[in-house]
């Protein structure tokens, strides 16, 4: 399973880093403008988790969610509200929330 984890805070990406790499295969971004780039030069089923923090630089993570969401094509809207992405994405079987407070995960069910 390959994640792509985005955030600002090197540290957290090293944690996640080191906490994960055994067992999945990690990726990284500083911001969602190289998120989106990561993604899009990429094929779309590349990528079976990507983890956004919410405050980030030049891209925060609700723009780069919107991007990445429209440019994977899925029919879902994403709402600018915590809690309206949980209730979208609740009932999917292609989503779910990532549980910490300040980030959004969308986890992709491959075809």
């Amino acid at each position: 399973m390959r994640i792509l984890f985005v955030n600002d805070d090197p540290f957290l990406l090293f944690t996640y880093n080191e906490q994960l790499k055994t067992d999945f295969e990690i990726e990284q971004a500083e911001n969602g403008m190289q998120a989106l780039q990561m993604v899009c030069s990429k094929p779309t089923t590349y990528y079976d988790v990507i983890v956004l923090d919410i405050n980030m630089p030049i891209m925060d993570g609700f723009e780069a969610c919107n991007r990445i969401h429209n440019y994977l094509k899925f029919t879902q809207s994403i709402s600018r509200d915590p809690c309206d992405v949980a209730k979208q994405f609740s009932y999917s079987q292609k989503f779910i929330v990532n549980p910490l407070s300040d980030g959004l995960g969308f986890v992709k069910q491959k075809s």
